[in-house]
């Protein structure tokens, strides 16, 4: 009988090939076992049920159709969610087209886990970052478009039309907002014909809005609030310091610098500005009005022209 003889080359090329072969067997087992598990064992409806017992528990409870669960990558998706009227002084319910939060990949720096937050309602649509770390939540917006009609049904005092680009970066510790910076471009914006604070207004088409500024506890710098155009019945340009009051922002103290221009049209309408604020007694700077703004906004005192 005839002996084979093996080269030592080629017998390490066959254990290699079999070490290699039982690794990916045992990898491929694996994986088996893991979608065998998932698919088989209920997880997705333990996740869903505790998640709906979460969704309970908070202080204004959505209301939604199904929810539903995604792993690759792990989402949590609301159908037909809804916002109560509740929620925001009965003004009435937000329907959601869409509500997903997805797991992003962890930070590092600050060390905590990052999601990502997508919610649409009509021509709204918001991309929210939140950070979850030790110390608290680090909430970032961008890349968003608010519509007027879902401003309009957070709030009933005042009706608008436009919109609105935000970018916001919050840090939030308990349900209290510490700090914050913002700045939100508005286009096409318009305040509808509506009675404020005693004064019927009609509509008032400004174009343009552009506002930014920074929050520290109760204290909020207005970097800049500009207001309207060429065209726009009235032009503003804003800055200053706002204490806000979290119980009722009406009787926020306002300690403001403005400079305002008004058409002439706009004057013929509201004599009544020309005769409580005497312009005709005042010096324009190359058509604006310096001014500056102090007191309750419930009881805002005349203005001091500059």
């Amino acid at each position: 009988m005839s002996k084979v003889k093996l080269s030592e080359a080629t017998l390490f090329d066959d254990i290699y090939l079999l070490k290699g072969t039982t690794l990916r067997f045992i990898s491929y087992s694996v994986v088996a076992i893991v979608i065998g598990f998932v698919t088989h064992f209920p997880v997705k409806s333990i996740l869903i049920n505790n998640i709906e017992k979460a969704l309970a528990t908070l202080p204004c409870r959505l209301e939604y159709q199904a929810l539903d669960l995604g792993f690759f990558p792990p989402a949590v998706m609301l159908k037909s969610a809804k916002v109560p009227a509740g929620c925001f002084g009965d003004n009435g319910q937000i329907k959601l087209s869409q509500f997903k939060i997805n797991l992003g990949l962890p930070s590092l720096y600050p060390l905590g886990l990052k999601l990502h937050t997508l919610v649409t309602s009509d021509k709204s649509v918001l991309h929210i970052y939140p950070l979850l770390t030790f110390s608290g939540i680090v909430i970032k917006i961008e890349d968003s478009v608010i519509d007027h009609a879902l401003i309009n049904a957070l709030s009933s005092k005042i009706k608008i039309r436009g919109k609105f680009n935000p970018e916001i970066l919050m840090k939030l510790k308990g349900n209290v907002v510490e700090s914050a910076e913002f700045k939100i471009e508005g286009q096409q914006f318009q305040i509808m014909g509506q009675n404020i604070m005693g004064f019927e207004l009609p509509d008032l088409n400004f174009q343009k809005l552009s506002t930014a500024g920074t929050l520290e506890g109760e204290n909020l710098n207005l970097k800049k609030a500009e207001l309207g155009d060429n065209n726009s019945p009235v032009v503003a340009r804003i800055k200053g310091l706002i204490r806000l009051n979290q119980v009722n922002a009406l009787f926020s103290n306002l300690d403001l610098e403005a400079e305002m221009k008004f058409s002439d049209q706009f004057l013929q309408n509201f004599s009544i500005l020309n005769l409580v604020w005497r312009l005709d007694q005042q010096t324009k700077h190359d058509g604006y009005y310096k001014m500056r703004l102090r007191g309750p906004l419930t009881s805002l005192q005349n203005p001091e022209f500059l």
